[in-house]
């Protein structure tokens, strides 16, 4: 597998990791979309998407 990228002070590892840790965040958010039912973030702020993934994961959990 070949990575382009314009950044020149990092090591293969390190860019490695990079991708490694984004992955998992796609892989998390694509498991809220599909199991939690939230297509679109309403709010921007922390608290705001806090707010409807908490609600989100407790209307899970009561139909469970």
């Amino acid at each position: 597998m070949r990575v382009v990228t314009n950044l020149r002070d990092v090591t293969a590892e390190e860019i490695a990791g990079m991708y490694k840790e984004r992955w998992a965040i796609e892989s998390f958010f694509r498991w809220i979309k599909q199991n939690l039912n939230v297509s679109v973030l309403f709010g921007t702020t922390k608290n705001a998407v806090y707010s409807q993934l908490f609600a989100a994961l407790i209307n899970c959990l009561r139909i469970t």
